[in-house]
């Protein structure tokens, strides 16, 4: 499955990755290059997935005559990394309309959706299943809800349609058992313990989409993307602009998908002509 090749990938000791070079960085390079090759004499961009700021920075050295917004949720990440110029904001996606420069509108919306490799390879967060994390998750540490609340607070049917749509996990109501009738002896507070449970069912192969299925749901990505989607359609002339959005897994494609087909906006990635999505297929 798409998401478990790219976790996988992500967990590995990748040089590319160690090095920081980021996922389709010369595919999104060269598409907001041509994109910027009329003579407009200053182009406006959002990175709504800010991260390390590697995208920004490669984009900025094709295309000097581009003005961006650098957003993301991680107040860590925008103070750990800052560039010269790039305006940054602490907050959601989607409200990238509020951050406007000039009160113009944005000639490139782009999002690299998941987290990124400093987020992974620090414990704190809990993302990564390998050694003993905390089950936290959260992209914003203002936020109250993380992964351990979630397996030690939610019912039996939230915590089975959390496996099953987030991870499309088999069999979630044995699952959502299990968790139950651990958590009754003790709580549920780090990755080994999650890993222990899945083991104990025979369902130890099923880690990493277990996790994922918890990320989703503490950071909300799904419906966080289906707002930034809905507020790109409203943009009046979103179509004359430049969309470029990497998804992480197949759940993100299908809905990014979705609405290029809905809004017959063309397409380039993957084999396909789009100005919509660069898919992420490892």
């Amino acid at each position: 499955m798409k998401f478990l090749k790219n976790l996988a990938f992500l967990q590995q000791a990748n040089s590319v990755f160690n090095n920081h070079y980021p996922v389709m960085y010369r595919e999104v390079g060269q598409k907001v290059k041509e994109f910027c090759s009329n003579d407009k004499l200053q182009y406006r961009m959002v990175d709504c997935t800010y991260g390390t700021g590697a995208h920004t920075k490669f984009i900025l050295k094709q295309v000097p005559v581009i003005n961006i917004v650098g957003m993301d949720l991680d107040q860590n990440m925008l103070q750990n990394n800052k560039i010269d110029n790039v305006i940054l904001v602490n907050d959601n996606f989607v409200n990238f309309q509020n951050h406007r420069i000039d009160g113009q509108q944005f000639d490139i919306i782009f999002a690299d959706l998941g987290y990124n490799i400093q987020q992974i390879n620090d414990p704190s967060y809990g993302l990564s299943y390998k050694g003993e994390t905390p089950l936290d998750m959260r992209y914003d540490k203002k936020s109250q809800l993380t992964a351990s609340n979630i397996l030690n607070n939610y019912s039996h049917m939230e915590l089975s349609e959390i496996f099953r749509n987030y991870g499309q996990i088999n069999n979630p109501n044995k699952l959502a058992n299990k968790i139950i009738e651990e958590r009754k002896q003790q709580q549920i507070l780090n990755s080994n313990q999650l890993q222990t449970i899945l083991n104990s069912i025979e369902m130890g192969s099923q880690l990493a989409q277990v996790f994922q299925s918890l990320r989703i749901a503490v950071n909300g990505e799904l419906t966080c993307l289906e707002k930034l989607l809905n507020n790109i359609k409203k943009i009046d002339r979103y179509k004359d602009q430049l969309i470029l959005i990497i998804t992480f897994h197949s759940l993100e494609s299908e809905m990014v998908q979705k609405f290029s087909q809905n809004q017959q906006t063309r397409f380039f990635g993957n084999g396909r002509k789009s100005e919509i999505q660069i898919s992420q297929i490892i």
